[in-house]
């Protein structure tokens, strides 16, 4: 079986070696911390994982959580995060029924604490962290 050293090797691998035809969609993540700055997206193997996706002509969504402490990073792990897994089964069906038009990567990234009505923003993304 072939060895995955990050998200990007294993989408890779899985367009190769393993599926006989193309998946409607691939979902990266979901990536602990946000990508949210230039200096994230280039380094995120999540991020990377979409992208691959996207040079096999398959649309991608990179999901990510922001954490701003290591206590929430411990919530995070032993909440195992339900609310942030709904939300990204959630969106990701409503992106297969509505815009699969052409190849596309979306970065998504949830705040840490998200509610079930929780606001959706669209921004670009920032040279820097704020």
């Amino acid at each position: 079986m072939p060895h995955f050293r990050n998200p990007a090797d294993a989408v890779v691998i899985t367009f190769k070696l393993i599926l006989k035809e193309k998946p409607c969609i691939i979902v990266s993540g979901i990536n602990i911390g946000d990508n949210i700055t230039l200096d994230n997206l280039f380094t995120s193997g999540t991020i990377a994982a979409a992208i691959q996706s996207l040079l096999n002509d398959v649309p991608a969504i990179a999901f990510s959580v922001e954490i701003l402490t290591s206590i929430e990073r411990r919530q995070l792990k032993v909440s195992n995060s339900n609310i942030h897994w709904r939300a990204t089964a959630e969106i990701t069906r409503f992106m297969i029924e509505n815009l699969l038009s052409k190849p596309y990567v979306l970065n998504i990234n949830f705040p840490f604490k998200i509610g079930k009505r929780h606001q959706c923003e669209v921004n670009h993304a920032c040279k820097n962290q704020v």
